[in-house]
Parts: structure tokens; sequence; C-alpha cells
């Protein structure tokens, strides 16, 4: 439902909290990459902030299939021997169990697994440890139950490398072990029979990259290869890891980049039922000239006919599966990635979709649970440089994407847990930039039970009672570390771009960048000065608006602003940071913006300066009452601001200097970049654009 109101800005109105990293622009070497490449200039720019400056690493990064890969067997150590315990397993009927994860990451893994072995003729089984009750990775509890069962050789997938007394357990009691993980190395690796981990290899190497399920998907086609059973099992599992790499946002570098990119054309005419019923239940159809879209979300429909982009599984079919991990039974996505049968199929999917749909609802009320408790503790964020929130009766399986959320709003670290029962609670963190989240949990070990994780995440556990003395020793790390400057969040930004230079021509050599996503993310454009001339709320609290290039009123485009109904009505004319996005409506196909930010214009060289109309008006400011006026003075104009006391502050257009004072004669020079005067200099501008 459209608002249908005549928004007006109010100068008080705040704003997206954020800062702008704009990468250095290289024109001469973009130039040059570009002749060579034969692409766009802004489109060799891009390279190069992904630190591609020559053109042999251009030509790998456009065309990852030229370049010849290490075989796999030379490069782990101990691939060749996890193939022949695994084929020695077949050959003899010996029972294999596999131990999985509950992300999308060991989900895809144990299903890319079991199909590989059940193919093979397999005597194979599997089990997930429970995300409530036991935690991340194999335990004993599964260690003794395999052995009970008569299983004879585990195989951990996305999981194993940090589990030493489990794995020791297993071959105290004489079972054989493959561990295929891809996270850190511990200081002490298990004793397991073989280790396959991307960390264990160089950094230089082309598969270091790769996530869980690419690790998995090594082993199966190593030992399909093996054993000659390639045909018609290889597409197949090229999807699995596709679907796996992707939805666990491992970097799309290196080998995942070449096989991603493979994958995805493969996935909208997918051989495995459950992708196929997992597309169809999530509304991701391709488009044609019949496609419509009343709410313009590029994230409802493929780009392109003839694949998939990475956003389409990143947020169409990788939370449904995410979904069920978080607050569901993994069985659910096991079963529905390897069945074979269309009517399984598409029940799996359902109950994915209704599970995901109430994982929406969950974090919803969450987020504004804490946003709520935020606002009214008030909370000095700037003092304590990280929040540190907890409360009952939120569900743990998805308090990480709340945290994540908190981030965007308040932009500084955010530590979140609810209470698993009166004495304990149990968290997760997500870290910025500047902030080791890993690193804090380390400073704070003496306050924790179990804790784990990475520079930008973790998890952990605590006494109810050490709540308080947490919430102090982790703002003591934060002002170790983090400056008032860092307390924003950051929104990195590729390249200047002119609004008549976003055309399908541009759209398309942005192609050539995906698959996009961690460590190659999709490209970020600015462009100054922007005005909007109409804006709406449509959907779940989206802003849709209608944008003008200043000194082109001919140009114009529409564009998406997601869940920002906490800033609108925007101000009339902002700079803008954005994606591109393809709108496919009633046959005509359009390129349309999705904001990602957007800041105040540069108020030193504003448009209205030369406006040949004289322009007065009044406005009020911090609960005062100014007077504002474009004026001209001998050849220039300048903007005037003029107070209750007869004070004025004169300002020439692009200067950061200005005057104030009762007359010209006696006014002091002031700086104009100061937050007070800025702010100032924006309220009268605000004024001026609707006086108009």
């Amino acid at each position: 439902m459209l608002d249908q109101s005549t928004p007006k800005f109010n100068h008080l109105q705040k704003l997206p909290n954020q800062r702008w990293q704009i990468y250095p622009q290289q024109p001469q070497l973009a130039t040059q990459l570009a002749e060579a490449t034969q692409v766009l200039p802004v489109i060799s720019q891009l390279l190069i902030n992904r630190g591609i400056e020559s053109l042999e690493q251009a030509q790998a990064f456009l065309d990852p299939e030229s370049q010849v890969l290490p075989e796999p067997m030379t490069e782990f150590a101990d691939l060749a021997s996890s193939v022949e315990l695994l084929t020695n397993a077949i050959a003899l009927s010996q029972k294999i169990a596999i131990c999985g994860d509950y992300d999308a990451d060991g989900m895809t893994s144990t299903a890319l697994l079991l199909r590989t072995l059940r193919w093979l003729g397999a005597k194979v089984d599997y089990a997930i440890p429970s995300r409530m009750h036991e935690g991340y990775g194999i335990n004993t509890r599964i260690v003794e139950e395999f052995h009970a069962d008569g299983v004879g050789l585990v195989l951990t997938v996305d999981n194993g490398i940090s589990a030493y007394d489990a794995i020791a357990r297993a071959r105290e009691i004489g079972l054989n072990v493959i561990i295929t993980d891809h996270h850190d190395l511990p200081q002490q690796l298990p004793p397991a029979n073989a280790i396959l981990n991307p960390k264990l290899l160089p950094e230089s190497s082309p598969y270091r990259s790769l996530a869980g399920v690419g690790v998995a998907y090594i082993l199966a086609i190593s030992l399909l290869q093996q054993l000659g059973q390639m045909k018609g099992l290889v597409k197949p599992l090229l999807e699995l890891f596709t679907l796996g790499t992707i939805a666990d946002l491992a970097p799309l570098t290196g080998v995942n980049r070449r096989w991603v990119k493979r994958g995805l054309r493969l996935l909208p005419q997918s051989q495995l039922a459950g992708v196929q019923a997992l597309i169809q239940i999530a509304g991701v159809k391709q488009q044609s000239s019949e496609t419509k879209q009343q709410d313009f979300n590029p994230k409802s429909n493929i780009q392109n006919p003839k694949s998939l982009k990475p956003d389409d599984i990143g947020f169409r079919l990788g939370p449904r599966i995410n979904a069920v991990g978080r607050i569901g039974d993994p069985q659910i996505v096991i079963d529905l990635l390897t069945t074979d049968e269309q009517g399984l199929a598409l029940e799996k999917a359902m109950q994915c979709e209704q599970i995901n749909q109430h994982r929406q609802q969950l974090c919803e009320e969450i987020e504004q649970s804490a946003i709520a408790y935020i606002e009214q503790s008030q909370i000095n964020l700037q003092q304590e440089r990280v929040l540190v929130i907890v409360q009952p009766n939120w569900h743990h399986g998805v308090i990480g994407i709340v945290a994540s959320r908190l981030i965007e709003r308040y932009g500084v670290p955010v530590f979140i847990g609810t209470y698993e029962d009166e004495q304990h609670i149990r968290g997760s963190a997500r870290g910025i930039p500047e902030f080791h989240v890993f690193a804090a949990l380390e400073f704070c070990q003496d306050l924790l039970g179990k804790f784990g994780g990475h520079k930008a995440a973790g998890g952990f556990s605590l006494l109810a009672t050490n709540l308080d003395a947490l919430r102090s020793r982790l703002s003591q790390f934060a002002n170790m570390c983090l400056q008032p400057q860092h307390l924003k969040p950051l929104l990195k930004i590729d390249a200047q771009a002119n609004l008549n230079l976003i055309n399908s021509q541009l759209y398309k050599q942005l192609d050539i960048i995906h698959p996009c996503g961690i460590d190659n993310p999709d490209p970020i454009f600015w462009t100054p000065n922007v005005q909007i001339i109409s804006q709406n709320i449509v959907g779940k609290g989206h802003i849709k608006l209608t944008l003008l290039e200043p000194d082109n009123p001919s140009v114009k485009l529409k564009a998406i602003a997601w869940r920002w109904r906490d800033y609108f009505p925007l101000p009339p004319r902002v700079d803008i940071a954005y994606r591109l996005r393809e709108n496919t409506w009633n046959g005509n196909t359009t390129i349309e913006l999705e904001l990602l930010g957007v800041r105040l214009p540069n108020q030193l060289s504003h448009p209205l300066f030369h406006s040949n109309v004289p322009l007065k008006a009044e406005f009020y400011y911090n609960q005062r009452h100014y007077i504002c006026g474009i004026f001209k003075n001998e050849s220039a104009s300048e903007l005037r601001i003029k107070n209750t006391q007869g004070q004025v502050l004169a300002i020439a257009c692009g200067k950061s200097t200005g005057f104030l004072g009762i007359n010209r004669e006696n006014a002091t020079e002031v700086d104009l970049t100061q937050s007070y005067f800025s702010s100032l200099i924006s309220a009268a501008f605000s004024a001026l654009e609707i006086a108009k």
C-alpha cells in the first residue's frame, strides 16, 4: 500500500548513520586496463578496487576457466589416503557415518556426500548435533552412538578440526576418522586418520578459500574418479557445492569463483528435485515479458534467464536452508537435497518455506524489542563503544541475524544473548572492521564458559552473574581498539557515476564481475547532489523514489531503499550510494537503483547558489529562529543566515570558511566544516528547497 501523503523533510530528522569510504580512483591505470580488456573504464576501476592491477590478473579474474589448476591430490596431503579409506569401506560393506553441521554449509556438505556414497552403493548414514542442546561439532555422544551402531568409518563435514576429545575417543575405540573442515586450525590437530582442510594449504593456493562443502566436493569428485563412476553425478554435486558455498558466504575468489560461476548456469534447470522445488516455493522464477513486479523487488526474480546470480541464492534459497538449521530440524534439508521424488521434495521445500517465515517473524520481533530496549536505556555508545544486550525469551537460533542488523543501525560491535535458564546465558557476537570479535572473547575468557569464533563473528556462553562484568570488560576492550570515528557503519564505495551513464550497457558489463559475494562484493556507486522528486512508503517499510540528476533534468531513475521507514521522508537533495538492479515489468526492462546510503550533499557547492531567482526562507534549528536567503555579492552568490540577535553568517559558493558578525567589516572568519555550522547550513538549504 502506497503512502500518498506529500512528505516534507524536517532538518532535525535523522539520516542513516554511516561513514563512506570511497576507493581512491586511478584513472590512468583504469584506462590502460579498460583498453586491454575491452571494458568500460568504470569496470576496470572495479577490478583495481579488488586488487587486480595487471592484465594477467584481470584475464584470470574475467575468465577463471582459463587458469590451470593444480591437482587436488597434490595440494591436499591426506586426499589420497581419504579416498583409499572410503574405497576400502565401500568394498568391505563397512558402515560409514557422516557427522554434519546444522548451517547451510554443513547441511549441503552432508547431502553432497550422502548422494555420492549412496550412488557408489555404500552403507552410509549421518548425524547432526543439536544446535540448541549440544552446539557445534562432533562430540563423544555421537561417537559412542556410531560405535554402538557398528560404524567403522566416521566422516566429518564442516566440523571436526577442533574436536580433539571426540576424535581421540573415536580412534581409541577403533573407528577410522576422516575430517573434512575449513575452520581455523587449533594448536593441536586431532588424531584423525586423515584431515582435509584448506587452512593447511599455502595462502597462495586457489583452494584456500573453500568452504566445508568445497572440501566435501573435492573428496567426492576424487572418489568418483578413482572408482570410474563420474557419469551422471558431477552436475548435481556442482549444484550442491554452489548452493552451499554462496549460502555460507564463502569468499568468491580462487576456485570458488570458477566453480560457482559454472554451477550458477546449472541451477535454473537443476537436476535435483529438491532444488527445483525450492526454486518453485521460494518464488525465484525466470523473467519473461509477462513478469510483473508490483512492488519493485530485485531480490525476487532471476536477473538473467540463463543463470542464477548469487543474490538469488543468498537472498531467496539460502535463507530457507539456513532457517531450518537455526530453528528447525536439519533432516528436512538433508531429505530435500537427497531425494529424487518430486512429491517429497515439494513437501520438504514447503516446510523450509514455513520455517523461514517463522524465522523472519522472530527476527523482526527480537530486533524491535532490542531497539526499544536500547532507546529506553539511553546507552551512551560513544562511551561504551560496544553494545551488550541480553533479554529472556529470545530464540538463540536467530539472535546472530539480529546482531548484524543492530550493527547496521548503531555502528558498534554487538554482543547479544538470551537466557537458557535463570543461571546461564548463551549469545552471539558480530563485529565491525576495526574490532576483532574472537580477540575480544579471549580478553574476557575468565568470565565465559564456552566461546569461539573469528575476527567478524563468534559465539559464547556465561553465567548470568558475570553479565555486568562482561559488559564492563568488553567496553574496556572496545575503548582500547576503537576510536569515535569508527562508531558508524562502514559503506565501501567503488566509484562515482553520473545518472546519465547508468544504462543497459553498463549493467551488462557489470555481469563480468559476477559472481559477487565475500571478497568480491557487488559494485557500489555513488552520485552527488541528486534531487528526489517523489518518494513513497511501499511494502513493509521500504521507500520507493524517483531521482533526478541536477545538471540533466531529462535523466530520471527509480530507486528503492529497503527497510528505511525510519528515514522517511528523505531530504530533497542528497548524495546517494547504491547498487544497480534490473527490473522487468510489462515487457519493459529498466535499470533501477537499490539505495544503500544517503548523506547531505556538500553544501559549499550547492546548486541553489546558482539560482537566478531571489530565494528567502525562515526556519528553526535547535529551537532557534533563523532567516536565510541567497544574495548576489558583486559577481558571486552567497548564502546568508541571520539569527534573532542580528548576527549574519555569510557563505560564498565553494568556500570552506565563512564570515560571522553583525556587519561585514567586523565579521569573524569561521570554519564551515565544523559540525554546528555544517548542520545549520544544511537546515538553511533544506528550508530554501521547500520555499523555492
